[in-house]
């Protein structure tokens, strides 16, 4: 399974916030920045915290790439 972020960095360039101080104000960590970049999945704190920072839902920043559908 596969997550995609395209999303995320769609709303990031939409509210022209640059990655820099979204990074540091939605305090991601090494972990959360190299699943972004890899596409794996995001703890449910981070994702809560990323869609607070948005208001928006869950589905408004990323997308679940299943290969068994």
């Amino acid at each position: 399974m596969e997550c995609l972020y395209r999303k995320l960095y769609g709303l990031l360039k939409q509210h022209k916030i640059r990655f820099s101080k979204f990074k540091k104000e939605v305090e991601l960590t090494k972990a959360d920045l190299y699943a972004l970049e890899y596409g794996d999945m995001l703890n449910h704190d981070t994702l809560s915290r990323i869609c607070l920072y948005f208001k928006c839902d869950l589905r408004d920043i990323m997308e679940i790439k299943n290969e068994f559908l």
